[in-house]
């Protein structure tokens, strides 16, 4: 998966293929339907991720998993940073999910399972 903005712009991840930004968060959401809900409260079509906890969030969570700062979660736009999103984010980002990620940082959640 490689990931370009709208001005043509691309990340190159390790399948070569070129895909938009838009495109990318289509495939998280399918590659697992937890991704289509923010991982901590639930509000759909989440557009912002934690890299390092390999989790998707809405604006508002974002907001509050920034304001813990970076070395605890690393926020950054699904739709806007083009640079962050790396072979190996992507490949991390599709592989966990966010029932995945939540069942490891916070077993409680259980509505994003189903």
């Amino acid at each position: 998966v490689t990931a370009t903005n709208g001005g043509g712009k691309s990340t190159t991840t390790n399948c070569g293929e070129k895909v938009s930004l838009p495109q990318l968060v289509q495939r998280l959401y399918e590659a697992d339907v937890s991704n289509t809900k923010c991982a901590d409260c639930g509000s759909n079509n989440p557009e912002w991720c934690s890299l390092n906890l390999g989790i998707l969030l809405c604006i508002e969570c974002s907001g509050i998993h920034r304001s813990l700062g970076s070395h605890l979660s690393k926020v950054r736009s699904l739709m806007l940073d083009k640079t962050s999103y790396t072979p190996e984010v992507v490949n991390i980002l599709l592989a966990l999910g966010n029932a995945q990620s939540n069942a490891i940082w916070d077993p409680r959640k259980s509505f994003l399972s189903a």
